[in-house]
C-alpha cells in the first residue's frame, strides 16, 4: 500500500511538471520559504536545484539561499513580468551581476544554462555568467 501511494504521488508530480511547465516547488505546492525549510530539515540529504528564471524577486531568492545553498543552478534570463521564458543572459531584466556578487557569492556548484535560441546565444550567456562570477 505504501508503494502504491508513492507511485500515485510521483505520477501526479510528473503530470504537473510536464503538463503545466511548473517548477518542482510549484508542483509540490511549496508556497513559502517556511515550507521549504521544513522540507530540507526533514530530508537533510535532499539537494537543492534552483532555477533562477523562476524567482519572484531578489528577496525571494535571498530567503531560499538562507535555508540551503543550491548545488545546481538552472540559468536563463526573463522579463520578471513574464511567467516562463528562457532568454539568453542579458536579454531579460534579471540582474545576474547583482545575484552573483551579492546573493550567490558563496555558490560553488554546477550551472546549467537553459538557453534555447541558438548556440551563439548559449556561448554569449556563458561568457556573461563567467564575467559576473569573476571567472574571466
Amino acid at each position: 500500500m505504501f508503494f502504491n501511494r508513492k507511485y500515485v504521488i510521483f505520477k501526479q508530480l510528473y503530470k504537473c511538471l510536464i503538463n503545466h511547465h511548473y517548477s518542482l516547488l510549484q508542483c509540490l505546492k511549496v508556497e513559502s520559504t517556511n515550507e521549504l525549510e521544513i522540507m530540507f530539515l526533514q530530508n537533510p540529504n535532499l539537494q537543492f536545484l534552483l532555477d533562477i528564471a523562476h524567482i519572484d524577486s531578489y528577496e525571494h531568492l535571498k530567503s531560499m539561499i538562507t535555508i540551503k545553498m543550491p548545488k545546481i543552478l538552472h540559468i536563463a534570463d526573463r522579463d520578471l513580468e513574464v511567467i516562463h521564458e528562457h532568454l539568453p543572459i542579458g536579454q531579460g531584466n534579471i540582474d545576474f551581476k547583482y545575484i552573483f556578487t551579492n546573493i550567490l557569492k558563496a555558490f560553488h556548484g554546477k550551472v546549467i544554462l537553459e538557453i534555447v535560441q541558438s548556440s551563439s546565444d548559449m556561448i554569449s550567456s556563458k561568457a556573461r555568467i563567467e564575467e559576473y562570477c569573476g571567472i574571466r
